[in-house]
């Protein structure tokens, strides 16, 4: 008779965000391909809650002229957030219950024989107010296991110190990891505590692994440049742009709503996504699994930072440590300076080797966390 398989519940994000929904498709499979049955905890942050978020609220301060264009690209958003729920349905299994953070959670614990939370910036202060989920503060302490969850930065207020050492404390030290060695640095130095250093659940799986997944087809057939600016394409950067068009290695094209790069495919999903950075010939990003995914697939690629002084450009940690970390620090470029014709080109054969060591660690602190049940 075949014994039934443990039932983890998994807490973490899927909202309308590349990286969150492919982070938590990479951390499901590999959690099921160890032997466990792993569902979605499904959960409303706080932080999406309130505020007039239909069309009307959002375009009714703005000028005709953006209004006209934020009905043009609602086209684009509409879509978008279609193949978002197509991925969701399609791959997950959620619980029946939808929870927030006024819920009682604690029936959760009698479900699952272990809750696994991360990845992403799920510790992050701006999400404080659902911490107690986040930290799995409804399930008994021998059922809590972290995997690569991110503060975002290398700190914690004071306000918030005594909070974040209570979470820190309800993980036993064989189940507590972080995904930024930064964060594994703040743990031990701020709170006393030993933690693993993990990969982004996006490397669990090898580019091999994301080839059998996504889709043979090219959405783009001629060679490219691919953009992925959540900090847009304005002042110092349209000049860096310029002189990568020089180069003449492919036309530039955004994954973006509007812009003049933007490629105009309203149903670019989470698996359409893997595939553009998988055939783009060079990648320019400012974000972190813009960074992942060009890591993933060998690319060649430049990080921009983000000197707008908007609220996540002070989250740069979690880039730039993964960069020194493989000894490649300078492709953390301020786009105030011209790109060296020398980053065209990247060298991945000591890179891998580091990523697949890395791997095979996280691989194994995740496989025995799960197998301490």
């Amino acid at each position: 008779m075949e014994l039934k398989r443990k039932r983890i519940g998994l807490v973490t994000f899927y909202s309308d965000n590349y990286g969150s929904c492919l982070q938590a498709f990479a951390l499901f499979n590999t959690i099921k391909q160890l032997g466990y049955e792993p569902t979605l905890i499904k959960y409303s942050r706080s932080s999406d809650n309130g505020g007039d978020k239909s069309l009307l609220g959002k375009l009714k301060h703005h000028s005709l002229s953006s209004i006209i264009k934020g009905l043009h690209d609602y086209r684009m958003i509409r879509g978008k957030k279609e193949a978002f729920v197509k991925f969701r349905n399609s791959q997950f299994p959620f619980t029946d219950k939808e929870y927030n953070k006024d819920s009682d959670e604690t029936y959760l614990n009698s479900q699952y024989d272990r809750f696994v939370c991360g990845s992403d910036m799920m510790w992050c202060e701006v999400f404080k107010n659902d911490w107690y989920h986040h930290f799995l503060g409804f399930a008994t302490k021998d059922k809590r296991i972290s995997y690569a969850p991110s503060f975002g930065i290398n700190e914690i207020s004071d306000t918030n110190y005594e909070l974040c050492k209570k979470y820190l404390k309800g993980f036993n030290p064989s189940c507590l990891s972080c995904r930024d060695i930064s964060g594994v640095q703040m743990i031990r130095d701020k709170f006393g505590l030993e933690s693993h250093h993990v990969v982004d659940p996006t490397m669990l799986l090898t580019k091999q692994q994301w080839n059998n997944i996504i889709n043979d087809n090219r959405m783009i057939k001629k060679p490219y440049v691919l953009l992925y600016l959540f900090g847009g394409i304005e002042g110092e950067r349209k000049s860096l742009l310029n002189q990568i068009k020089k180069w003449g290695i492919g036309d530039l094209k955004s994954i973006s709503i509007s812009g003049k790069y933007r490629i105009n495919n309203p149903q670019i999903g989470p698996f359409e996504y893997v595939q553009l950075f998988r055939d783009a010939q060079f990648v320019v990003t400012d974000t972190f699994h813009g960074l992942m995914f060009s890591l993933i697939f060998e690319k060649p690629f430049v990080v921009l930072t983000r000197n707008d002084g908007k609220h996540w450009a002070k989250y740069s940690d979690r880039m730039t440590a993964q960069l020194d970390m493989l000894d490649i620090s300078e492709r953390y470029h301020d786009p105030a300076i011209p790109i060296p014709d020398s980053f065209k080109t990247l060298d991945y054969s000591l890179i891998s080797e580091k990523i697949d060591v890395l791997r095979e660690q996280s691989l194994h602190y995740l496989n025995s966390a799960l197998s301490a049940i």
